[in-house]
């Protein structure tokens, strides 16, 4: 991606003149994974996510998908006063939000360093702030998805295996929640300043044993709905499949 179409596709979504000053590639991705960009403006950064070096079945399939997931999501948190997120729609495989700055918890815990019991506090608050909005991120105790910004202030990025929690059973939806608010415990116990209160380590150690038996450990339900969607992907690269749908 270069600064002209940066600028055309941000100032299209934007409708207003977007001016880029420059472009950075953070990460390459991989075949069906996007790359992400830093797009330093004279007005805002942003961070834009495409998908559009992935072969043409990715696109067609994998990556809307993928798209339409986090445009969702981020699009449900617009409204809440604990997630200052926008999200712009560039295209079927593209989009663009805000950058705030900040450095990963795993960066922090890597450098050992550690973050006061309010950082946690604010981090448990802006989960059940999503749950009510009836969102479940899925990988928060993947510590490189949350931000510790300028501010001290938590950040949650990278919803690509978010759902909605009404699209699923009462006991599922209470072990998605758990999975969430478990990730701020978990970095509690490792980078926390204070010792994490027992009751709120007892149920981190409580959900993880029941998370040994839990069939879709890691993303439940998202990761099984990737690999079916991984499965017809594969489907659709066969040349006879493509040959028809080129032909719509």
């Amino acid at each position: 991606m270069n600064k002209q179409q940066a600028e055309a596709w941000l100032s299209k979504a934007m409708q207003s003149t977007c001016d880029v000053i420059s472009v950075e590639l953070l990460h390459a991705g991989r075949w069906a994974n996007a790359r992400v960009y830093l797009v330093k403006g004279a007005q805002a950064d942003f961070i834009i996510k495409d998908f559009s070096h992935c072969p043409w079945w990715v696109r067609r399939t994998l990556a809307k998908s993928f798209v339409n997931r986090e445009v969702r999501a981020l699009s449900m948190l617009s409204n809440s006063p604990y997630f200052d997120v926008q999200c712009y729609r560039l295209s079927d495989i593209a989009f663009a939000y805000p950058y705030v700055e900040g450095e990963s918890l795993k960066a922090i815990r890597d450098r050992e360093a550690t973050l006061p019991a309010t950082f946690f506090t604010e981090m448990e608050r802006m989960i059940g702030a999503m749950h009510r909005i009836g969102l479940s991120h899925l990988d928060l105790r993947n510590f490189g998805n949350v931000l510790c910004t300028k501010e001290g202030k938590p950040h949650i990025i990278d919803y690509q295996s978010a759902v909605r929690l009404s699209h699923f059973p009462k006991a599922i939806q209470r072990f998605m929640r758990g999975a969430d608010i478990t990730g701020a415990y978990k970095a509690w116990q490792q980078i926390g300043q204070t010792a994490i209160p027992t009751a709120k380590a007892q149920l981190y150690e409580g959900y993880n044993k029941k998370r040994k038996f839990w069939v879709f450990r890691g993303y439940p339900v998202a990761r099984l709905q990737l690999r079916l969607q991984t499965v017809a992907a594969q489907f659709l690269s066969l040349d006879i499949i493509r040959n028809l749908i080129d032909k719509l």
